[in-house]
């Protein structure tokens, strides 16, 4: 903290010095900043008052003050030859810098352009890497297909070549041959037996009889009655046959009860 009030000290007399340099220089009672025309300089030098130098003050002639006027004019225009080369440096390099600030956009758009390409064609090579890749894996696939058709023609060859030989020694072709044949025959026995009872049924039924999937509802019952006659006896229409509904899917979700053994 002491540091830094010192600081500040230091700073606010600085200001003060400046302003005091400030106010010197630009104060016109000062004459050492400036000095008359036509005075003596080993006086000014010497510090003499403002009112020495005023009296020991000489007007320059006509032809003085043509010189100190050809002077300036020389200087002026020297001062104007530099400007004017200036100037010409100046549009040289204002030229220079429009044609280097147009080629600067020229080349912003073209790199624009190039980037716009070359993002096309990362796009399209990411495209093309993708349908290689999606190949490569059809490929394969098709590759263990084929390797997998070649195994079972091999087996097959084996398999036809096995039963040409047990042909000629008057084998079956195969040991389970026998077998197929039988479930083949009685296959086919059943779509023959099949197709005669269709055939029988169609011929047996009454005329005007419709052909139906559906299960046979029984339209009467025999009557549990004692040394009665065992008639069949219709249902009435307000009590039809009781048929239980079919067991849904759910039902293989609910456990069947365990039945008990009975305790007489």
């Amino acid at each position: 903290l002491a540091k830094y009030e010192e600081e500040m000290a230091q700073l606010r007399e600085a200001k003060d010095r400046v302003r005091s340099l400030t106010e010197q220089l630009e104060k016109p009672d000062n004459a050492t900043r400036w000095k008359l025309l036509g005075v003596d300089e080993a006086m000014q030098e010497a510090g003499a008052t403002l009112a020495a130098q005023i009296e020991s003050l000489h007007f320059p002639q006509p032809a003085d003050l043509q010189a100190r006027i050809s002077e300036l004019e020389e200087r002026l225009n020297a001062k104007k030859e530099q400007l004017l080369e200036k100037e010409l440096v100046m549009d040289e390099v204002t030229a220079m810098s429009d044609q280097i600030r147009k080629d600067a956009i020229g080349n912003m758009t073209q790199s624009l352009g190039t980037a716009t390409k070359v993002n096309e064609q990362s796009h399209t090579l990411t495209a093309l890497s993708r349908r290689l890749k999606a190949t490569v894996s059809e490929l394969s696939v098709f590759q263990a297909n084929a390797m997998q058709l070649q195994q079972e023609k091999a087996e097959l060859e084996q398999i036809v070549a096995d039963a040409r030989v047990r042909l000629e020694r008057g084998e079956p072709p195969t040991a389970d041959c026998d077998r197929k044949f039988e479930e083949f025959m009685h296959k086919r026995e059943e779509a023959e037996a099949r197709r005669e009872a269709q055939i029988t049924a169609a011929q047996q039924a009454l005329p005007g009889a419709v052909k139906t999937t559906a299960p046979l509802r029984y339209t009467a019952y025999i009557p549990d009655i004692p040394d009665g006659l065992q008639i069949p006896v219709p249902y009435s229409a307000q009590f039809p046959q009781f048929r239980p509904t079919e067991p849904g899917s759910t039902m293989r979700f609910i456990r069947p009860p365990e039945r008990k053994p009975l305790v007489l």
